[in-house]
């Protein structure tokens, strides 16, 4: 090969290597505004986004802080709560003192006696007027019993004096009185009949021991005032008569009360008892009397 062909190879060879070095070089100046140009944006879009970024940190941040603050109120409520709780519980004792006048209640108590239950009383009596004879046709005599008195008593509350029980009593009384008288008719003698009906009612007072005498005697004494309807029908003695009277009426007796009795019965006590009953008429009544008396009282 010849040199001259050699060497117009090797400048041709050089030739295309500069022009390919030249277009190289062109293509990477073009791109160097592009990258600049990006990098320009990207210097330019960081600052947004790092105020954003900021800004959800910074909220989230608070979020948290305020979440903390209010776990934290909750938690010192809980622990002051607890504490006013230990501190109730673990204090000391208050005492006010009261005044006496306020929690005695025995001062204005009502005595025992005062509560006593009701009492019944029956009694049957061979009283009758010493002295009452009515008018009549005939010489006719006084009366005399024909039945014997009944007497019904009720009473409940009693006063206490002392050791003594004073007790209001009331009741009821009825008796049936008889006399006899010799009517004349026609030259003859007729055996003639007149009867008196009484009832009264009483208001009075009973006087007893507050305590039973060995535990089951019980003296008593009563004092009674007694209006008495005196009630007689026609009959061969006289026309008949209603009248009104008022008397006086004492009562002295003993009661026994019957062990064991009472609560078999459904009461408290059950006794029997003896005395006499008299009378003295006042107002110029002549239902003057005495007799004596036997019954029963039931403390229900």
């Amino acid at each position: 090969m010849k040199p001259s062909y050699l060497l117009k190879e090797g400048i041709l060879s050089l030739a295309i290597l500069l022009i390919f070095c030249g277009l190289s070089c062109d293509v990477a100046l073009a791109d160097e505004p592009s990258k600049a140009s990006v990098a320009g944006t990207s210097t330019q879009a960081s600052p947004s986004a790092e105020k954003a970024d900021t800004a959800a940190k910074s909220s989230m941040s608070q979020s948290d802080n305020h979440k903390a603050k209010s776990k934290k109120k909750t938690v010192n409520k809980v622990l002051a709560k607890k504490d006013r709780v230990s501190a109730l519980d673990s204090g000391p004792d208050i005492y006010a003192p009261v005044p006496t006048s306020v929690v005695d209640f025995n001062r204005y108590s009502i005595p025992a006696s005062s509560k006593a239950p009701y009492h019944v009383e029956v009694t049957v009596s061979n009283w009758a007027p010493s002295s009452y004879a009515n008018e009549s046709y005939v010489g006719a005599g006084n009366f005399s019993a024909d039945t014997p008195k009944l007497s019904l008593n009720l009473w409940s509350a009693s006063w206490q004096w002392k050791e003594v029980d004073f007790t209001p009593k009331y009741g009821l009384s009825y008796e049936q009185l008889l006399r006899n008288g010799l009517l004349p008719i026609y030259g003859q003698t007729i055996n003639s009949t007149e009867v008196m009906n009484l009832m009264s009612v009483r208001f009075g007072v009973e006087v007893r021991p507050h305590q039973d005498l060995f535990g089951q005697l019980q003296p008593f004494a009563a004092l009674a005032i007694l209006p008495t309807l005196a009630e007689s029908p026609t009959s061969g003695v006289n026309d008949g008569s209603t009248k009104g009277f008022v008397s006086l009426e004492g009562t002295l007796g003993l009661n026994w009360n019957i062990p064991g009795l009472g609560p078999m019965i459904g009461a408290q006590k059950v006794g029997i008892e003896i005395g006499i009953d008299g009378t003295q008429g006042i107002l110029g009544s002549p239902l003057t009397g005495l007799g004596f008396l036997a019954g029963t009282r039931v403390e229900l």
